[in-house]
């Protein structure tokens, strides 16, 4: 199968629904980064998934979202660690305004053409 070297997908968790009062609904997602740090973000549900979500349905979801790598290293304990930026392609960030973050190659994988 073909890829894009540069487009990567992460796994995200859909903790769960933060408004559903106004179209599309928003959603509070997270993951971790090769450090173990936990990222936060609020985001409009269509920008993260496909799925017809609900406040009935249950949480968390696991789903992936697509990032764009920066670089890639081995660090001192020889594992392949890629920086990826969420800002490209859906503009996503962190509620701490982050977008640029240092995964394990285990952790991503290539997107899908």
């Amino acid at each position: 199968m073909l890829h894009n070297p540069d487009c990567l997908e992460i796994q995200v968790s859909i903790d769960k629904i933060t408004d559903y009062s106004n179209y599309p609904g928003w959603v509070e997602c997270s993951f971790y980064d090769a450090w173990n740090n936990r990222h936060l973000f609020i985001e409009k549900i269509p920008v993260v998934t496909e799925l017809e979500l609900t406040p009935d349905d249950l949480f968390p979801q696991m789903i992936f979202i697509k990032c764009t790598k920066v670089k890639q290293w081995e660090d001192d304990m020889g594992r392949e660690i890629i920086r990826a930026t969420t800002e490209r392609p859906n503009g996503i960030e962190t509620i701490d305004g982050e977008c640029e973050f240092d995964f394990l190659r285990e952790q991503v994988r290539y997107c899908r053409m």
